[in-house]
């Protein structure tokens, strides 16, 4: 790996945790506009990102998160403010600059930041035009850059801590490596006790228990915190509510108990689809809620624990629940139960998760195709994990 492309991993590193503050901060300031603490989390490492890019020659990273930045200097002076429409090309302009990011570090072909940044200029203007107030917002404290960045996970400042990156594939190696020096150590074992040396014995069992807690100091070095991969979910919740006219909210627990990395890589696409599949078949819609006497706002829950050697991922909503008289009818036209039987939750679960099984009547960007739980379950049964889910008409739905 040349000197090139290991600041290229750098800087996709870096970028990544800033993008990531940027979603969360402007999530805040969509729950509350005069956020400004928020403001400055986004204008900070929109401002960052920009002097990383140039210095790397990443062009039109640098492009398009200076007028990014540059609109959000016009809030900071109080010559826009943030309403839905501004919220929304910020956070397509924050989609399209990691579209940038990624196509920039992989080499791929350059894209073109024109359009994302026409749509912040013309949006910049149309609100100028409007004559907002000239009264300067107040400024926030400047410290690190995702400083007021506040989500369910918190912010990446105060997770930061005295830590350093480490190529997962380095740990992988030095993992190989240990598992071969056991190797060796019982080689070294047997030819001692043939020897008959009780000094040799004694020596290759101290190395045989510094080379365990060495095992563990690695298996520890690979853990992470899961608000890592949680981080992006209010903003997966966000978008499906609003495609789909729902409102929702989301709470997060547990977000820093630690997981394996590759592991946490691996469970982020389960949750993706529960989280979109409780907006699209769990919750309903404001109008309908009110009628059952809900709130109008519906709730989903995300929540990570640890139980004594596993660790137990909860989403939980408090939507409508499974039709199970719907789905069993569907599955027994298709032959998919037995007709004379009720099925407990896990067999009805395997149902549900049955490749094109769908009771949804009409295909959304959400529901319909019966894709999501088959996904989610050759996801988590891919690393040894389980699933168990359980369901109650009117009151919600829960995944494990």
């Amino acid at each position: 790996m040349n000197s090139q492309e290991k600041y290229a991993e750098l800087f996709a590193t870096e970028a990544r945790e800033h993008l990531a503050a940027i979603g969360r901060a402007l999530l805040a300031l969509e729950a509350l506009p005069d956020d400004s603490d928020s403001l400055d989390a986004v204008f900070r490492s929109a401002h960052t990102i920009k002097g990383m890019a140039a210095a790397m020659g990443y062009d039109g990273v640098s492009q398009l998160a200076h007028v990014l930045e540059s609109a959000l200097d016009e809030v900071r002076a109080g010559r826009c403010s943030i309403d839905q429409s501004m919220i929304d090309v910020l956070l397509e302009s924050a989609d399209r600059l990691e579209e940038i990011v990624q196509a920039a570090v992989a080499g791929a072909e350059p894209i073109d930041p024109g359009p994302a940044i026409e749509r912040l200029e013309s949006l910049k203007a149309t609100k100028k035009r409007k004559g907002r107030s000239s009264a300067p917002r107040p400024q926030g404290a400047w410290a690190s850059a995702a400083e007021g960045a506040s989500t369910a996970g918190g912010s990446l400042a105060s997770r930061g801590g005295s830590r350093v990156r480490v190529d997962i594939r380095r740990l992988d190696a030095l993992m190989n490596l240990i598992g071969e020096l056991f190797i060796v150590r019982s080689r070294i074992h047997a030819l001692a006790g043939e020897l008959g040396s009780a000094a040799l014995l004694d020596v290759v069992d101290r190395a045989g228990r510094l080379l365990s807690e060495m095992r563990e100091e690695v298996t520890q070095s690979r853990l992470v915190p899961v608000w890592q991969v949680f981080d992006r979910f209010p903003r997966v919740v966000r978008d499906a509510a609003r495609s789909s006219g729902k409102e929702v909210e989301l709470e997060i627990s547990g977000a820093d108990l630690e997981l394996d990395r590759s592991i946490l890589d691996a469970i982020n696409e389960p949750l993706v689809h529960l989280l979109r599949n409780a907006v699209g078949h769990g919750i309903e819609s404001p109008a309908e809620r009110r009628k059952k006497g809900k709130p109008r706002k519906g709730r989903i829950e995300l929540s990570a624990q640890r139980e004594r050697s596993r660790v137990i991922i909860v989403v939980r909503d408090d939507g409508r629940g499974v039709d199970r008289d719907r789905a069993l009818d569907r599955a027994r036209k298709l032959g998919l139960v037995d007709p004379d039987t009720e099925p407990t939750d896990r067999e009805l679960f395997r149902v549900l998760a049955q490749p094109g099984f769908s009771t949804t009547r009409r295909v959304t960007t959400l529901a319909g195709r019966g894709v999501g739980l088959n996904v989610v379950e050759q996801c988590v049964r891919s690393f040894g994990g389980s699933i168990h889910f359980s369901s109650e008409p009117g009151q919600g739905t829960t995944f494990k």
